[in-house]
């Protein structure tokens, strides 16, 4: 009999978290971490990011690759490192 009370009060808890404004517990500082963070964090990660850069590095070796027309930068956010362009940023690959 314990345990039943002990699963229908489980039950309960997993519905309050899943509600909307209810449970603070879990910080929403980042809304996109592409690796989990903290413990869940993904044991590949690393490979991963290897894999990126030599994706990156075989482009920039087989092609040239030009801005059509430099984009106006958006400085509202000027010193908290790169600047975003304010609209699409065309780019030309020729290959080499």
């Amino acid at each position: 009999a314990a345990e039943g009370g002990g699963q229908a009060e489980q039950k309960v808890r997993l519905k309050s978290r899943f509600s909307k404004g209810e449970n603070k517990s879990i910080p929403r500082t980042v809304a996109f971490m592409p690796f989990g963070g903290g413990v869940s964090m993904c044991p590949g990660r690393n490979m991963a990011m290897n894999e990126i850069k030599l994706l990156q590095i075989l482009i920039l070796t087989a092609y040239d690759v030009d801005i059509d027309a430099p984009p106006k930068l958006d400085l509202s956010r000027a010193g908290f490192g790169i600047l975003s362009p304010m609209g699409n940023c065309h780019v030309r690959f020729t290959k080499l």
